[in-house]
């Protein structure tokens, strides 16, 4: 079982069809839609049973998770990818704006499920990812928890007054709790865009308070800047439609969908608007994908100061949580190479096995989980103790159990969103080896990316090259 939002999530089997679906308990207080004949581009849901107290309602199964999983840091996805990716993206929307339902949390929210305010009093509910893969990798745009019908009951489009979504993601008319839905969802997928074309988000929040966004306020009319000025023509100017800071001269809905560039046919989309070569489309995010790259500390701070945290299972080791609000890099205790296959190595041999035996679904060929993972000879012990005094010397708090193989850790990126996981070793007896995964919990997929990255730069001695 696992959480959305505050809604426990099981996964069912249907005997009859063999699918699996998501099934998403809500209490009775809760209403929800029936989306049978929804937009290929959002996540269908099926029907609804009931108990005394819960609506057990069953919704398409996302197998290949969250997209942004397979994005690389600063560098985005292949451009025939980001076409399609955008064309299902804004299908949805489209499908969403003609029902009028605006969706308001077109992002990539880290996973808290509890409300909090930030200094401009603007209310982030921080929940499950929403842009996620099915097993074909066809886009589905998930989480309505803050969708809302933008006409009233004559169809005449009304002011929404509600300040939600994250930061990061948000118009920037929603900070003055006076907007209207479909506005602001054109000015999301915009972001999202950028996102998916440079693998970075664009400013911690679009303010007054936020220097990059000012300067993108600036000169949006006239963008010279870097990475700007390095996007096609085209694109740049569909993008600058999409994040004009006057809601009323945004691109419509409509006007995106005549852009010379979104129109373009992609070689990866059937007729229908389905995905039809999942197998060319893990190898192209793969491609971009610089698995044995790592990065530079520099975009990580502590998620708060560092507090005590008690190790309440037998054997496990203690290591000190550190005092200060400073960091330092420097490297873990000298440990001697091993020799073995690399994870790219792993990841295209196994690309090509399924291959070789004519698979079909994209979970196949690119497994997220083997995106942040790697393999080393030294003990589970051994292992922990390092990944611990890096943790130690980044002022990252956590803890840590030898019994149980794992650590957990949170911190946050460089936009001050939270990022918590796992670090968990598994021992591989084929290889004689243990495998090293990170898990994420809550947090931007991109930016946890980018902290294991980091992580790796500092116990580069302990991997298997």
């Amino acid at each position: 079982m696992f959480r959305s939002g505050d809604w426990p999530i099981r996964i069912g089997f249907n005997k009859k069809t063999s699918k699996l679906a998501a099934i998403k308990i809500l209490s009775k207080r809760v209403k929800i839609s029936d989306n049978k004949d929804s937009s290929l581009a959002v996540e269908r849901s099926f029907g609804a049973i009931e108990d005394k107290e819960n609506m057990y309602f069953a919704m398409e199964f996302a197998a290949s998770g969250e997209l942004f999983d397979r994005i690389e840091p600063d560098v985005g996805l292949e451009i025939n990818l980001v076409h399609l990716y955008f064309k299902q993206l804004i299908s949805g929307v489209a499908y969403l704006h003609q029902n009028g339902i605006a969706h308001r949390e077109l992002d990539l929210k880290p996973e808290v499920y509890t409300e909090k305010k930030n200094k401009t009093n603007l209310k982030i509910l921080l929940k499950t990812q929403n842009m996620l893969l099915d097993e074909d990798a066809n886009l589905k745009i998930s989480d309505f928890g803050l969708s809302t019908k933008f006409t009233d009951k004559n169809n005449a489009i009304r002011v929404l007054v509600t300040a939600c979504g994250t930061p990061p993601y948000v118009a920037p008319e929603i900070y003055k709790y006076k907007y209207f839905g479909h506005e602001v969802d054109i000015w999301s997928c915009g972001v999202i865009l950028y996102v998916m074309l440079m693998g970075n988000t664009l400013w911690a929040e679009p303010t007054e308070n936020d220097p990059e966004y000012v300067d993108y306020y600036n000169n949006y009319n006239n963008v010279q800047k870097k990475p700007w000025k390095n996007l096609p023509k085209d694109i740049s100017a569909l993008l600058v439609g999409m994040l004009n800071p006057h809601p009323s001269a945004r691109l419509s809905l409509n006007q995106i969908l005549n852009n010379n560039w979104f129109s373009k046919p992609n070689k990866f989309l059937s007729t229908e608007g389905n995905c039809n070569d999942p197998a060319e489309i893990a190898g192209l995010m793969l491609q971009n994908f610089k698995l044995e790259e790592t990065a530079e500390p520099q975009h990580f701070i502590s998620f708060s100061q560092p507090q005590e945290m008690r190790f309440n299972m037998e054997n496990d080791f203690d290591i000190s949580q550190p005092k200060r609000t400073i960091f330092s890099f420097s490297q873990p205790q000298n440990i001697p190479d091993q020799n073995s296959l690399s994870p790219v190595e792993q990841l295209q041999d196994n690309f090509s096995v399924a291959l070789s035996q004519c698979r079909e679904k994209f979970l196949d060929f690119l497994p997220s989980d083997k995106l942040t993972r790697f393999y080393s000879k030294f003990s589970a012990k051994e292992i922990l103790k390092v990944i611990s005094e890096v943790l130690v010397e980044l002022v990252v708090p956590y803890k840590a159990s030898v019994n149980a193989q794992r650590l957990q850790f949170q911190t946050v990126d460089k936009r001050m969103c939270p990022i918590h996981g796992e670090i968990n070793v598994q021992i591989i007896a084929s290889l004689e080896a243990n495998v090293v995964v990170f898990k994420r919990n809550k947090g931007d997929p991109i930016e946890f990316t980018r902290f294991y990255r980091i992580i790796l730069s500092q116990i580069s001695n302990i991997i298997l090259k």
